[in-house]
């Protein structure tokens, strides 16, 4: 890739092939961080009590559920790295204890279900 407008600029050879090949490497750059910044929607499916490996960062958006599986949807750049992260689902009128760090996701139905199951993270206190 020549670049025009610096080779026609009066500069010295050496000097130009020298800003040609840091345009270069910025371009390059760029290209790198764009692809390190992407993200993609990732499913993940889920048990009760079950540690979840998912890029850090990951953005939890929602539950669903598929005949009688739980899924978690998430945000996530896969680029990262890996974080272990917590979910529990609690049935409809079960017990949750009051110091439990739980922070809510969603609520599903399954099938042949008659009540909503709710689907919690565990968020470590730091």
């Amino acid at each position: 890739m020549e670049i025009a407008h610096v080779q026609d600029s009066g500069m010295s050879e050496s000097a130009t092939a020298e800003l040609i090949k840091m345009e270069k490497e910025a371009v390059s750059l760029v290209h790198a961080m764009e692809k390190s910044m992407s993200k993609t929607i990732c499913d993940y499916p889920l048990e009760v009590g079950e540690v979840v490996i998912m890029p850090a960062g990951a953005e939890v958006l929602s539950v669903y559920s598929q005949g009688k599986q739980i899924f978690l949807c998430a945000l996530a750049d896969p680029n990262q790295i890996k974080d272990h992260r917590t979910f529990d689902v609690y049935q409809h009128g079960k017990v949750v204890r009051d110091d439990d760090c739980l922070s809510f996701i969603g609520s599903v139905l399954l099938e042949g279900e008659k009540q909503a199951s709710h689907v919690f993270e565990y968020i470590v206190p730091y």
